[in-house]
């Protein structure tokens, strides 16, 4: 393998079909560039997560306007109401599900690195459970993804899907 090359396959074994595969190309003229590009998004990345308080609200806040939606467009990507949306933004939530949470970073998109953020600050953790187990895998994996499509995934492994189950199919 050539120094430069990453390159790794996950399967769980030989008869599955599921493949997940990430490719890092080592191709010389793309290099400097992918490079650099790397290093601006982690840059990033890492600017966003230090300037994040510590409160749940304040750190919702701060990463809604981070993705640049509005309380209306989240709401429609993370299927939750604009009324909670703001409950959560004005007011530091006593109550908030592990599910808000994974709806909320997927209807922002965030990054995982982002996502771990926001579940730090309110205060909760997955367990090892199948349904938490399937969160992590769509926060690290599906976050580029619709809630519609991720509700698609939980519902192929026969889990609860997330927010508002009026979905037109």
């Amino acid at each position: 393998m050539e120094r430069g090359f990453a390159g790794c396959v996950l399967f769980r074994n030989a008869a599955s079909n599921i493949v997940f595969e990430a490719h890092y190309s080592s191709d010389i003229k793309d290099k400097p560039n992918q490079a650099n590009m790397i290093k601006q998004y982690n840059t990033e990345l890492l600017n966003v997560a230090r300037m994040l308080p510590v409160t749940f609200s304040g750190t919702l806040n701060a990463l809604i306007d981070w993705s640049g939606m509005t309380e209306e467009e989240l709401a429609g990507a993370a299927s939750i109401s604009e009324k909670t949306i703001q409950r959560l933004r004005n007011a530091e939530p006593d109550n908030v599900t592990i599910e808000t949470v994974v709806q909320l970073s997927i209807g922002m998109q965030l990054p995982p690195v982002l996502s771990t953020c926001l579940l730090k600050a309110s205060g909760k953790s997955f367990m090892m459970t199948e349904q938490h187990i399937m969160y992590q895998f769509l926060l690290n994996t599906c976050y580029t993804k619709s809630i519609h499509e991720c509700n698609d995934m939980l519902e192929a492994q026969n889990l609860k899907q997330l927010g508002r189950q009026n979905r037109i199919t």
